[in-house]
Protein backbone atom coordinates (compact mmCIF):
# COMPACT_ATOMS: atom_id res chain seq x y z
CA UNK A 1 0.00 0.00 0.00
CA UNK A 2 2.83 2.38 0.89
CA UNK A 3 4.52 1.65 -2.44
CA UNK A 4 1.32 2.59 -4.29
CA UNK A 5 1.02 5.83 -2.29
CA UNK A 6 4.61 6.80 -3.09
CA UNK A 7 4.09 6.00 -6.76
CA UNK A 8 0.95 8.17 -6.89
CA UNK A 9 2.80 10.97 -5.12
CA UNK A 10 5.63 10.87 -7.67
CA UNK A 11 3.05 11.02 -10.45
CA UNK A 12 1.53 14.15 -8.89
CA UNK A 13 4.95 15.73 -8.46
CA UNK A 14 5.86 14.82 -12.03
CA UNK A 15 2.64 16.40 -13.34
CA UNK A 16 3.17 19.56 -11.25
CA UNK A 17 6.76 20.01 -12.39
CA UNK A 18 5.88 19.36 -16.02
CA UNK A 19 3.01 21.86 -15.96
CA UNK A 20 5.08 24.60 -14.29
CA UNK A 21 8.01 23.93 -16.63
CA UNK A 22 5.82 24.28 -19.73
CA UNK A 23 4.19 27.52 -18.59
CA UNK A 24 7.48 28.97 -17.34
CA UNK A 25 9.23 28.12 -20.63
CA UNK A 26 6.48 29.66 -22.73
CA UNK A 27 6.27 32.83 -20.62
CA UNK A 28 10.05 33.29 -20.37
CA UNK A 29 10.56 32.96 -24.12
CA UNK A 30 7.48 34.93 -25.15
CA UNK A 31 8.67 37.79 -22.92
CA UNK A 32 11.40 38.42 -25.51
CA UNK A 33 8.79 39.38 -28.10
CA UNK A 34 8.06 43.05 -28.66
CA UNK A 35 4.30 42.55 -28.45
CA UNK A 36 2.21 44.16 -25.72
CA UNK A 37 1.73 40.81 -23.94
CA UNK A 38 5.45 40.09 -24.26
CA UNK A 39 6.35 43.42 -22.66
CA UNK A 40 3.92 42.75 -19.82
CA UNK A 41 5.41 39.29 -19.23
CA UNK A 42 8.92 40.76 -19.34
CA UNK A 43 8.14 42.78 -16.21
CA UNK A 44 7.64 39.52 -14.29
CA UNK A 45 11.06 38.09 -15.11
CA UNK A 46 12.31 38.32 -11.54
CA UNK A 47 9.33 36.24 -10.41
CA UNK A 48 10.13 33.75 -13.22
CA UNK A 49 13.68 33.67 -11.85
CA UNK A 50 12.41 32.83 -8.35
CA UNK A 51 9.98 30.22 -9.67
CA UNK A 52 12.80 28.59 -11.66
CA UNK A 53 14.91 28.43 -8.51
CA UNK A 54 12.02 26.78 -6.67
CA UNK A 55 11.69 24.29 -9.56
CA UNK A 56 15.38 23.38 -9.28
CA UNK A 57 15.22 22.70 -5.55
CA UNK A 58 11.83 20.95 -5.68
CA UNK A 59 12.82 18.62 -8.51
CA UNK A 60 16.15 17.76 -6.86
CA UNK A 61 14.32 16.99 -3.61
CA UNK A 62 12.16 14.41 -5.44
CA UNK A 63 15.06 13.22 -7.62
CA UNK A 64 13.68 14.47 -10.92
CA UNK A 65 17.12 15.49 -12.14
CA UNK A 66 16.03 15.97 -15.76
CA UNK A 67 13.53 18.61 -14.68
CA UNK A 68 16.11 20.25 -12.41
CA UNK A 69 18.45 20.68 -15.41
CA UNK A 70 15.68 22.28 -17.50
CA UNK A 71 14.70 24.58 -14.63
CA UNK A 72 18.39 25.51 -14.30
CA UNK A 73 18.44 26.67 -17.94
CA UNK A 74 15.37 28.85 -17.35
CA UNK A 75 16.85 30.16 -14.10
CA UNK A 76 20.05 31.22 -15.88
CA UNK A 77 18.08 32.77 -18.74
CA UNK A 78 15.95 34.93 -16.46
CA UNK A 79 18.86 35.71 -14.15
CA UNK A 80 21.01 37.11 -16.96
CA UNK A 81 18.14 39.25 -18.29
CA UNK A 82 17.43 40.73 -14.85
CA UNK A 83 21.05 41.10 -13.69
CA UNK A 84 22.04 42.84 -16.93
CA UNK A 85 20.36 45.99 -15.56
CA UNK A 86 20.01 45.61 -11.80
CA UNK A 87 21.81 43.75 -9.01
CA UNK A 88 19.71 40.87 -7.73
CA UNK A 89 21.00 40.62 -4.16
CA UNK A 90 23.96 42.94 -3.52
CA UNK A 91 24.11 46.65 -4.20
CA UNK A 92 26.59 47.85 -6.79
CA UNK A 93 28.98 49.68 -4.48
CA UNK A 94 31.71 52.03 -5.53
CA UNK A 95 34.51 53.63 -3.56
CA UNK A 96 33.93 54.14 0.15
CA UNK A 97 32.68 57.65 0.86
CA UNK A 98 32.06 59.53 4.06
CA UNK A 99 29.02 61.65 3.19
CA UNK A 100 25.63 59.99 3.58
CA UNK A 101 22.63 61.77 2.10
CA UNK A 102 18.95 61.00 2.63
CA UNK A 103 16.57 61.43 -0.30
CA UNK A 104 12.80 61.31 0.02
CA UNK A 105 10.13 61.24 -2.66
CA UNK A 106 6.64 62.37 -1.70
CA UNK A 107 3.83 61.86 -4.19
CA UNK A 108 0.63 63.95 -4.26
CA UNK A 109 0.59 65.50 -0.75
CA UNK A 110 -2.61 67.36 0.06
CA UNK A 111 -1.38 69.82 2.73
CA UNK A 112 1.71 71.88 3.48
CA UNK A 113 1.89 70.19 6.88
CA UNK A 114 2.60 66.88 5.10
CA UNK A 115 5.41 68.52 3.13
CA UNK A 116 7.10 70.14 6.13
CA UNK A 117 6.87 66.89 8.10
CA UNK A 118 8.46 64.95 5.23
CA UNK A 119 11.23 67.55 4.87
CA UNK A 120 12.41 66.95 8.43
CA UNK A 121 15.44 64.63 8.67
CA UNK A 122 15.81 64.53 4.87
CA UNK A 123 18.59 66.14 2.85
CA UNK A 124 16.56 66.30 -0.35
CA UNK A 125 12.78 66.04 -0.59
CA UNK A 126 11.05 65.89 -3.97
CA UNK A 127 7.36 66.77 -3.85
CA UNK A 128 5.82 65.28 -6.99
CA UNK A 129 2.46 66.33 -8.45
CA UNK A 130 1.14 67.90 -5.21
CA UNK A 131 -2.59 68.34 -4.69
CA UNK A 132 -2.30 71.22 -2.24
CA UNK A 133 -5.23 73.62 -2.45
CA UNK A 134 -4.38 75.75 0.59
CA UNK A 135 -2.00 78.70 0.75
CA UNK A 136 1.38 78.10 2.34
CA UNK A 137 1.03 79.57 5.82
CA UNK A 138 3.64 77.30 7.38
CA UNK A 139 7.17 78.65 7.22
CA UNK A 140 9.82 76.56 5.48
CA UNK A 141 12.67 75.98 7.99
CA UNK A 142 15.56 78.38 7.35
CA UNK A 143 18.08 75.63 6.74
CA UNK A 144 16.04 74.30 3.81
CA UNK A 145 16.16 75.75 0.30
CA UNK A 146 12.90 75.72 -1.67
CA UNK A 147 13.35 75.42 -5.42
CA UNK A 148 12.62 78.58 -7.39
CA UNK A 149 9.66 79.24 -9.64
CA UNK A 150 7.25 76.85 -7.96
CA UNK A 151 4.56 79.04 -6.52
CA UNK A 152 1.76 77.05 -8.14
CA UNK A 153 0.04 74.69 -5.71
CA UNK A 154 0.01 71.85 -8.22
CA UNK A 155 3.60 72.21 -9.42
CA UNK A 156 6.28 69.70 -8.42
CA UNK A 157 9.12 71.17 -6.39
CA UNK A 158 12.15 70.20 -4.33
CA UNK A 159 13.30 71.12 -0.82
CA UNK A 160 16.91 70.49 0.14
CA UNK A 161 19.39 70.98 2.95
CA UNK A 162 22.10 71.88 0.47
CA UNK A 163 22.53 75.18 -1.39
CA UNK A 164 21.05 74.88 -4.86
CA UNK A 165 23.05 76.03 -7.86
CA UNK A 166 20.02 75.48 -10.05
CA UNK A 167 16.59 73.87 -9.60
CA UNK A 168 13.43 73.39 -11.56
CA UNK A 169 10.89 71.02 -12.99
CA UNK A 170 10.86 68.58 -15.94
CA UNK A 171 7.55 68.05 -17.72
CA UNK A 172 7.25 64.43 -18.82
CA UNK A 173 3.56 64.62 -19.65
CA UNK A 174 0.71 67.12 -19.48
CA UNK A 175 -0.16 65.86 -15.99
CA UNK A 176 3.20 64.50 -14.83
CA UNK A 177 6.35 66.37 -13.89
CA UNK A 178 9.57 65.64 -12.07
CA UNK A 179 12.08 67.88 -10.34
CA UNK A 180 15.80 68.48 -10.63
CA UNK A 181 18.27 70.30 -8.42
CA UNK A 182 21.96 70.91 -8.85
CA UNK A 183 23.35 70.79 -5.33
CA UNK A 184 26.79 71.29 -3.86
CA UNK A 185 28.17 68.81 -1.34
CA UNK A 186 31.72 69.21 -0.04
CA UNK A 187 32.74 71.50 -2.91
CA UNK A 188 31.41 69.10 -5.54
CA UNK A 189 28.27 69.58 -7.61
CA UNK A 190 25.69 66.85 -8.25
CA UNK A 191 22.58 66.86 -10.41
CA UNK A 192 19.68 65.15 -8.65
CA UNK A 193 16.54 64.19 -10.58
CA UNK A 194 13.40 62.77 -8.95
CA UNK A 195 10.03 61.76 -10.38
CA UNK A 196 7.12 59.30 -10.32
CA UNK A 197 5.93 57.74 -13.60
CA UNK A 198 3.65 55.16 -11.96
CA UNK A 199 0.54 56.73 -13.47
CA UNK A 200 1.90 56.83 -17.03
CA UNK A 201 1.04 54.32 -19.76
CA UNK A 202 3.64 52.39 -21.73
CA UNK A 203 3.80 54.84 -24.65
CA UNK A 204 3.99 57.77 -22.24
CA UNK A 205 6.86 56.09 -20.36
CA UNK A 206 8.78 55.61 -23.62
CA UNK A 207 8.31 59.31 -24.38
CA UNK A 208 9.35 60.21 -20.82
CA UNK A 209 12.58 58.23 -21.28
CA UNK A 210 13.36 60.30 -24.38
CA UNK A 211 12.83 63.53 -22.43
CA UNK A 212 14.90 62.25 -19.49
CA UNK A 213 17.69 61.04 -21.77
CA UNK A 214 17.87 64.43 -23.49
CA UNK A 215 18.12 66.20 -20.13
CA UNK A 216 20.68 63.82 -18.60
CA UNK A 217 22.94 63.75 -21.67
CA UNK A 218 23.25 67.55 -21.48
CA UNK A 219 24.62 67.48 -17.90
CA UNK A 220 28.29 67.69 -16.94
CA UNK A 221 27.90 66.84 -13.24
CA UNK A 222 27.47 63.37 -11.68
CA UNK A 223 23.85 62.24 -11.93
CA UNK A 224 21.67 60.91 -9.10
CA UNK A 225 18.17 59.76 -10.07
CA UNK A 226 15.51 58.55 -7.67
CA UNK A 227 12.21 57.66 -9.25
CA UNK A 228 9.36 55.33 -9.92
CA UNK A 229 10.03 54.52 -13.57
CA UNK A 230 6.70 52.76 -14.09
CA UNK A 231 8.57 49.79 -15.58
CA UNK A 232 11.35 47.35 -14.70
CA UNK A 233 15.06 48.06 -15.11
CA UNK A 234 15.49 45.38 -17.79
CA UNK A 235 12.88 47.06 -19.98
CA UNK A 236 14.44 47.81 -23.40
CA UNK A 237 14.03 51.60 -23.14
CA UNK A 238 15.37 51.59 -19.58
CA UNK A 239 18.41 49.51 -20.53
CA UNK A 240 19.16 51.76 -23.51
CA UNK A 241 18.94 54.83 -21.26
CA UNK A 242 21.40 53.35 -18.75
CA UNK A 243 23.84 52.31 -21.45
CA UNK A 244 23.70 55.65 -23.30
CA UNK A 245 24.54 57.66 -20.17
CA UNK A 246 26.93 55.30 -18.36
CA UNK A 247 24.58 54.97 -15.38
CA UNK A 248 23.75 52.02 -13.15
CA UNK A 249 20.83 50.94 -10.98
CA UNK A 250 22.07 51.13 -7.40
CA UNK A 251 19.39 49.53 -5.24
CA UNK A 252 19.40 45.72 -5.51
CA UNK A 253 16.10 44.10 -6.41
CA UNK A 254 16.12 42.22 -3.08
CA UNK A 255 16.33 45.47 -1.08
CA UNK A 256 12.57 45.26 -0.47
CA UNK A 257 10.57 42.15 0.46
CA UNK A 258 7.58 43.26 -1.62
CA UNK A 259 9.74 42.81 -4.75
CA UNK A 260 9.50 39.06 -4.22
CA UNK A 261 5.82 39.16 -5.10
CA UNK A 262 5.47 42.12 -7.46
CA UNK A 263 7.77 43.64 -10.10
CA UNK A 264 9.62 46.63 -8.71
CA UNK A 265 9.61 49.89 -10.64
CA UNK A 266 11.29 52.09 -8.01
CA UNK A 267 14.99 52.57 -8.61
CA UNK A 268 17.94 54.69 -7.58
CA UNK A 269 20.15 55.30 -10.59
CA UNK A 270 23.53 57.02 -10.61
CA UNK A 271 27.14 57.29 -11.63
CA UNK A 272 29.36 54.20 -11.11
CA UNK A 273 30.93 55.28 -7.78
CA UNK A 274 27.65 56.18 -6.09
CA UNK A 275 27.05 53.78 -3.20
CA UNK A 276 23.59 52.61 -2.15
CA UNK A 277 22.99 52.22 1.59
CA UNK A 278 19.32 51.39 2.14
CA UNK A 279 15.78 52.35 1.21
CA UNK A 280 12.40 52.09 2.87
CA UNK A 281 8.83 53.35 2.80
CA UNK A 282 7.85 55.44 5.79
CA UNK A 283 4.48 56.62 7.01
CA UNK A 284 4.35 60.13 8.46
CA UNK A 285 1.76 61.11 11.05
CA UNK A 286 -0.05 63.57 8.76
CA UNK A 287 0.78 61.98 5.40
CA UNK A 288 -1.84 60.48 3.08
CA UNK A 289 0.72 58.34 1.21
CA UNK A 290 3.86 56.44 2.16
CA UNK A 291 7.08 58.35 1.49
CA UNK A 292 9.93 56.58 -0.27
CA UNK A 293 13.27 57.17 1.42
CA UNK A 294 16.73 56.26 0.13
CA UNK A 295 20.11 56.68 1.81
CA UNK A 296 23.19 57.04 -0.40
CA UNK A 297 26.92 57.43 0.21
CA UNK A 298 28.85 59.83 -1.98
Amino acid sequence: MRYIEQKMKRKRVNFTLKLILIFLSVFSLYAFSGSLYGQNLNEWRFQFYLLSLWGILYSINYRFFGYSFLFLILWLLNFFVVSSSVSVIFSDTGNKRFETITLRLQNAPKTWLEVIEAAENSDILAVINPEIKEERKIKIPEKLFLSEGNNESNSSFVITDYPQQMAGKINFDLRNSGVFAKIKIKDKEYMTIMFDWSDLGRKQINKAFEILNKFVSAQDNPIIIMGNFGTVAWNKKFSEFLSANGLKVKNPIMSSCKNLLLPTTEYVVGYPNLEFDEDSFIQMENSHNDIWQSRLKI
